[in-house]
């Protein structure tokens, strides 16, 4: 019979689960052919919940770009004047270690991860 964990439980664990820290880099190189808009513009990058500004099970990260007036290229379309400084983010996040949670449910269905066994 599964049920779910009780919080007071999953905060004692917590501390002994183990998680791999990522770093994502992300560089903008341009931002062209926007439509017509009358605010700024800026870009967001997120890696599930991490980054995401309206997530609540995350610490806020600074994941966006500068907010941009885009401008009209005199022809047909907006870009955003950026020109010799272009905008960098970093996001980190973490993540729970799964593997060997994963090797006992493999082995205790019977399945083997062994190539040399098919």
């Amino acid at each position: 019979m599964l049920r779910d964990i009780d919080g007071e439980d999953w905060l004692r664990v917590q501390p002994f689960q183990r998680r791999r820290r990522y770093r994502l880099f992300v560089g903008f190189l341009e931002g062209t052919m926007i439509h017509p808009v009358d605010a700024p513009v800026e870009f967001e990058i997120s890696i599930g919940e991490y980054g995401n500004k309206f997530a609540s099970t995350t610490l806020p990260a600074p994941s966006t770009t500068q907010p941009t007036n885009p401008v009209y290229d005199g022809s047909h379309y907006y870009y955003l004047p950026w020109g010799q400084t272009k905008p960098c983010v970093m996001l980190n996040s973490q993540w729970r270690m799964l593997c060997s949670g994963l090797r006992v449910l493999i082995s205790s269905a019977g399945l083997s991860t062994d190539s040399r066994d098919t």
